[in-house]
């Protein structure tokens, strides 16, 4: 079940993003530096983070779209890195890397797939009592429009999509 898993990561992360499709961000920078992340939300302030030595750039605003959920009118301002984010919930580790193993991930943007990455089975805090398993894909700043991004969790024969959109205003 690892290798298919392996496999299905490496077949999307070789795929070739069409041209009108978001930029991929490496995601290292995020865990190594811990860099914040707000909302991409109306309102909410955008982050600001210098440029931090041995990084490809600085994320000088950067937010998250959460992948669950429905009803949340998600936007992102011109300059904006975009993590997109699914955080699957388990009640213990055991339960989650079974799930994990019997499954594979795909991550598309504008219907392009998208390299993406995954985060081990986890607690989200120490102490705490159930596991999280993260699958995510950070964007470069994106132009003006909307761009949807569709998680999809396939176990056995069933296929669970997760759509969220995102609506990109000008800076200012």
């Amino acid at each position: 079940m690892r290798a298919l898993r392996l496999i299905s990561v490496f077949i999307a992360a070789v795929a070739l993003l069409a041209t009108a499709s978001p930029v991929v961000a490496d995601t290292r920078d995020v865990d190594a530096f811990s860099i914040p992340f707000l909302p991409c939300q109306a309102g909410v302030p955008d982050v600001h983070t210098p440029a931090i030595a041995g990084t490809e750039g600085a994320y000088p605003h950067a937010c998250f779209v959460r992948m669950m959920g429905t009803g949340i009118a998600w936007q992102a301002s011109t300059g904006e890195w975009i993590l997109f984010n699914l955080r699957l919930g388990f009640n213990s580790q055991a339960e989650c890397e079974q799930f994990v193993a019997a499954s594979s991930f795909t991550v598309q943007v504008q219907e392009a797939p998208v390299p993406f990455e995954t985060l081990p089975c986890q607690q989200p805090f120490p102490g705490s009592s159930f596991w999280v398993f993260t699958v995510r894909f950070l964007s470069h700043p994106l132009p003006p429009g909307t761009y949807t991004a569709a998680f999809g969790v396939t176990q056995g024969t069933q296929t669970t999509v997760f759509t969220q959109s995102v609506n990109v205003i000008p800076q200012g």
